[in-house]
Order: C-alpha cells, then sequence, then structure tokens
C-alpha cells in the first residue's frame, strides 16, 4: 500500500483489527460437535378426519414473527454450555366444528348415493295410470260388449229379438217376419211396449202403413218425442242385468224399431241421431241410455208389404217416387233436412262418441 495513497478514515483499523464474530457464531462454535441444537417438539397438526378440514385450514399454518424482547438469545453460565432458545411456531388449525355432525352428513351422502345408484341399475316399476270411476265404469262396459256380443245399448243384456245381418253393420237388423211375430203378440213375456216409427214422409204414409207405426220424417220431431220429453236415465251396474233402466217395466223390454221405404238412407239416419241423442243425454252416467234397445227393419216398408200386406193400413203402398207427389217430395225433402237443433251440443257429442270409440 502506497503511503501517498488517500484512504478513508478508519480505514486502517478496519483493515488489521480482529476479527469479531457474532454470539449466534460464537455460540456454535463453543458447542462440542457431538451436541446438537435441540429441536422444538412442534409438528404440524392434523385433522382427525381425513379430507374433512377445509384446504383453506390445513394451509393456514402461519409462522409467528418474533417481538424483540422475545428474540433468542444466549445465557452464559459456568456450569454449562449456552442454550439457543428457539421461539418459533406454527399456529394450530381449527378442528372439525361437529366431528358427529359431519360423519353423519358424509354417511347420508353416501347412503343417498347408494340408493340412486340402485334405482338407477334397477329395473324401473310398472306404473299404471289411475283411472276415475267413470273412467272404470266405461272400460267395464266395453270390456263387457267386446266379451259378449249383441248386447243393447247400455250392455246390460243381449238383445231380445232375433238379429240378422243387414246392410248397415253398426245397427242391429230384424226381419220382416220377426216384427210380424212382434205385431202377433209372440213376445208378450218379454216385451213391455214397443213403437214402429215410420221415417217416410207424410204422403207415403198415408199411402198405407204398418198398424201402430208412427209417422216421425224429422231429426226435430224425434227430438220433441223420445229425447226432450225424457230426464237423464239413472245409472246401473253394467255386469247386472237385474237392474233396469226407465225403458223396462218389470224386467220386460221397451223396444222401438225404424223404417223407412227401403231402411237404406231415411230411417238408419234417423235410427242413429236417436241413439246419439241418447248418448249426449246420459253422458254422465255411461252406458246408460232411456232408449238402450233399437232395431231396424230389413227391407223397410216396402218388403214388410209384400210379405205382411194384411197386418198394413190401408193395405197399400205409395213410393216415395210417385209421380203425384213431387211437389209433395221437394218439400218433405228439404223439412227432413234441415235441423235447429245446438250446433256445440252436436260437436261436443261427436267429440265424446270419438273419445269413447263409438
Amino acid at each position: 500500500m502506497e503511503e501517498t495513497a488517500y484512504l478513508p478514515t478508519g480505514i486502517t483499523s478496519l483493515l488489521s483489527g480482529p476479527i469479531i464474530r457474532d454470539h449466534h457464531t460464537i455460540a456454535n462454535l463453543s458447542r462440542s460437535p457431538k451436541e446438537e441444537i435441540p429441536r422444538s417438539n412442534l409438528q404440524r397438526s392434523l385433522s382427525l378426519v381425513d379430507n374433512l378440514t377445509p384446504a383453506s385450514s390445513r394451509a393456514r399454518h402461519c409462522l409467528f414473527k418474533p417481538s424483540a424482547s422475545a428474540h433468542a438469545h444466549v445465557q452464559e453460565d459456568a456450569s454449562g454450555p449456552i442454550e439457543l432458545e428457539t421461539l418459533r411456531a406454527f399456529k394450530r388449525p381449527d378442528p372439525p366444528c361437529d366431528i358427529g355432525h359431519l360423519q353423519s352428513k358424509r354417511r347420508k351422502s353416501s347412503s343417498l348415493h347408494v340408493i340412486r345408484e340402485n334405482v338407477l341399475t334397477s329395473s324401473s316399476p310398472n306404473l299404471q295410470r289411475s283411472f276415475s270411476e267413470t273412467e272404470a265404469t266405461i272400460k267395464k262396459a266395453l270390456l263387457r260388449s267386446t266379451q259378449i256380443p249383441d248386447l243393447i245399448g247400455d250392455f246390460s243384456r243381449p238383445f231380445i229379438l232375433p238379429l240378422m245381418e243387414g246392410r248397415h253393420q253398426d245397427l242391429k237388423t230384424i226381419s220382416a217376419d220377426t216384427l210380424a211375430s212382434l205385431l202377433n203378440g209372440n213376445f208378450n213375456e218379454e216385451v213391455e211396449a214397443y213403437t214402429i216409427v215410420d221415417c217416410r214422409y207424410p204422403y207415403e204414409y198415408d199411402g198405407g202403413h204398418i198398424k201402430g207405426a208412427k209417422n216421425i220424417f224429422t231429426k226435430e220431431q224425434i227430438f220433441k218425442e223420445f229425447v226432450d220429453i225424457k230426464q237423464p236415465a239413472q245409472n246401473q251396474d253394467t255386469g247386472d242385468s237385474s237392474q233396469e233402466n226407465e225403458t223396462s217395466v218389470g224386467g220386460k223390454r221397451n223396444i222401438l224399431i225404424f223404417h223407412c221405404e227401403f231402411s237404406s238412407e231415411r230411417g238408419p239416419s234417423l235410427f242413429r241421431f236417436l241413439r246419439n241423442s241418447d248418448r249426449d243425454r246420459n253422458k254422465e252416467s255411461y252406458p246408460t241410455l232411456n232408449y238402450p234397445e233399437l232395431y231396424l227393419l230389413h227391407g223397410g216398408y216396402k218388403t214388410f208389404f209384400e210379405r205382411h200386406g194384411d197386418k198394413c193400413e190401408p193395405c197399400a203402398y205409395r213410393p216415395m217416387l210417385d209421380p203425384d207427389h213431387e211437389t209433395d217430395l221437394r218439400h218433405f225433402r228439404s223439412k227432413s233436412k234441415s235441423w235447429n237443433g245446438d250446433s256445440k251440443s252436436r260437436l261436443a257429442l261427436r267429440s265424446n262418441l270419438k273419445r269413447l270409440g263409438l
């Protein structure tokens, strides 16, 4: 070192003075090699139930900052080595507030999981739609109609008169001979009363008709004669034929027989109209009807007159296309096609019958 060089004040004492070690180094050097610094008996606190302690609590291990009065210090003692006090510590994490509650919740969640798996893996139960009493009655009646053929309209019992196959599959048809037997009184033990509905026009009826027949050729007349004057029939159990409706007395029948000239158009049309109107009148007590037993005369008046003219009065036959009654034909035809019934009721009737499959 050149003496002429400029040096800061006190540099000489800094360079040539003795090296002074801090008290930590002195304490470490004064300890024998075999002696080790004692470690604090602090361990990380684990939650009692694995995976139940929140992650925020497990990660919350904070190191306390030692205060000035709590710094580690060395105590020199003549009889023993210098002890080093370590004040470093970890904050104990918050334990679960309610172990039993968490375990119960875990068991409940596990049980729900097992139940969910069982529901998914098991076959679905056979669920059935619940039916009201009215629907059950309808189904019972329809089932009875399929099991037992040739039942009357309320499905309570079979037709009393022998049937034959006719042109209209939806209408029950009888022959002219069967009607003649009815007029002769052969069914008096089973039939209380019967009505023959002649659906021809008045000039045809006046030219000759079956004894006791009523001339009804419009829907309005049918409605006033049979539907409007009747109250809805009381409901009856279709499985028990002993219960009767208003159209029978003492177990006997009250029947209606429709016909026109050939029983091809006018008679079947009024037959269906009465049945539909009767269904609509008793829609709250299906399949009960005021007139459950209806028949159509096969071949109409023409066939009956040819076979049993003696039961007609006068004993004559006037056709619909009689040249002497062309004006009457046009008049009565237009009148028979007009019907002033409630259109809403008719639409509701069609909808109900369609729903019932009838």
